[in-house]
């Protein structure tokens, strides 16, 4: 399951909805809006708990609207649970002048939708109706924005944070580790949590991400103080080659070649689907929220979360995992589909949505979720430390991502030793010729 796709199916449960209904946004969007029509909105997300959200919403939605009649469109290939095949659908629709009213779209496909011209700035609907950007947690409103305008009101969230077993940190004699804690401090934990017998490991210290790069890769170099991509998403170099990424991705790799605290991820893959973490074969996992519900139904796991640890700049940082709704441009109910952003946007959607993810919304999270359900506490504490997404900076993130997890699977391979600064500076060779190639085609 990819990344994108599970943290879709984070499920909390069902909770009481104790919020009465916001009243109508008035002025001209509104009155566009008083003929029947009925509008599309597009999702990846499926099934009895993933669409019963968006079911609930609607109902409340379109009795405040009663002129308005929503369809959700569930784009799902179920041989297939990533992202390309809701993207592939969507931008066919719209190649065709027939996209969804509005559109649920994944954080690295943000760019690409804001530079294509085809979905709308969202800044004098928001402001003409109170919609506060205040309300939410700023580094999560700030990814839907883009050269200064708003183009997406942020629906669900969620960030990394590290699980760990008491019961192996007991047995190790460690305390268990908290806030504050260093990298330094979780090499050491890491080192005395991996058990080796007869030269063969029984026991890791950590299970790290492997080739998946915002919760690996990426997460150590913003955590160093680094970047891979510069700003304008035209270049690695300079960046990716910087002395700092440089650290980073050495200690990274080291992790897995100079002290064998985690199972690399070709030894991952001979496990298939078990969760290492919830079979107790690892002490700690790098991960969001979304296996939490599965580690509290297990009877024989101990576990907590405690916040990233603080890196080489004395900053903790954390990876956003974010999705927005956006309008497209080509609508033809252009008063409905507003309306429904505005809506979107509102106290009682969060309530409704936070039955199935991380709200954005700051009251909600401190109302409903976090009192709920309090291992949420640690993740949405760390919505300040969110770092900007290199996903959203080139106009394609494959360019980056395809030579980038090339370059982890040769580190990490064990097939002899790495000089990491040749592998860096050559794999920053073949990403800004992608990039190249993507803007010249662009032009």
């Amino acid at each position: 399951m990819s990344t994108m796709t599970m943290k879709r199916f984070f499920s909390l449960g069902v909770l009481a909805m104790v919020l009465a209904l916001l009243a109508g946004p008035a002025g001209a969007a509104a009155q566009r809006a008083q003929a029947p029509v009925t509008i599309r909105v597009s999702t990846w997300d499926t099934g009895t708990d993933g669409l019963k959200p968006y079911q609930e919403g609607i109902r409340a939605f379109e009795a405040l609207h009663p002129n308005i009649k929503v369809d959700i469109e569930s784009i799902t290939n179920p041989m297939n649970p990533d992202l390309s095949f809701y993207m592939a659908k969507t931008l066919t629709e719209i190649a065709a002048g027939s996209g969804p009213d509005v559109m649920l779209v994944p954080d690295e496909y943000a760019r690409p939708f804001v530079t294509s011209g085809q979905i709308l700035p969202l800044d004098g609907i928001l402001t003409a109706n109170g919609v506060k950007a205040a309300a939410f947690y700023t580094n999560v409103w700030n990814i839907g924005k883009f050269n200064g305008h708003q183009y997406f009101v942020p629906k669900d969230w969620a960030d990394l944070a590290i699980y760990y077993n008491k019961t192996l940190f007991q047995k190790a004699h460690l305390p268990f580790p908290k806030a504050g804690w260093t990298w330094a401090d979780f090499l050491r934990d890491a080192r005395a949590l991996t058990i080796v017998q007869s030269g063969h490991p029984v026991q890791w210290g950590v299970q790290l991400p492997g080739t998946w790069l915002r919760a690996g890769l990426q997460e150590f170099v913003a955590s160093w103080g680094g970047q891979i991509i510069s700003p304008d998403g035209s270049k690695v170099t300079g960046y990716l080659t910087s002395p700092a990424a440089e650290k980073a991705i050495a200690y990274y790799v080291n992790l897995y070649n100079k002290y064998h605290v985690s199972p690399t991820p070709a030894i991952v893959s001979t496990f298939g689907s078990l969760d290492l973490f919830n079979a107790q074969k690892v002490a700690m996992a790098m991960t969001g929220p979304w296996p939490s519900k599965m580690y509290e139904s297990n009877p024989h796991l101990r576990f907590g979360v405690v916040p990233m640890p603080v890196g080489p700049t004395g900053k903790s940082v954390t990876q956003p995992f974010w999705a927005g709704y956006a309008i497209y441009k080509g609508t033809k109910h252009l008063g409905a589909a507003e309306q429904f952003i505005l809506f979107s946007a509102s106290k009682r959607w969060g309530t409704i949505d936070a039955t199935w993810s991380m709200p954005a919304r700051k009251d909600v999270a401190q109302e409903v979720s976090i009192p709920k359900y309090p291992i949420l506490s640690t993740f949405f504490k760390q919505a300040d430390s969110i770092v900007p997404l290199e996903d959203t900076k080139p106009l394609n993130f494959t360019d980056v991502s395809t030579p980038l997890i090339h370059m982890i699977d040769v580190a990490t391979s064990g097939t002899g030793s790495v000089d990491v600064p040749t592998l860096i500076a050559q794999t920053a060779q073949v990403i800004d010729t992608n990039l190249k190639v993507r803007l010249h085609q662009k032009q």
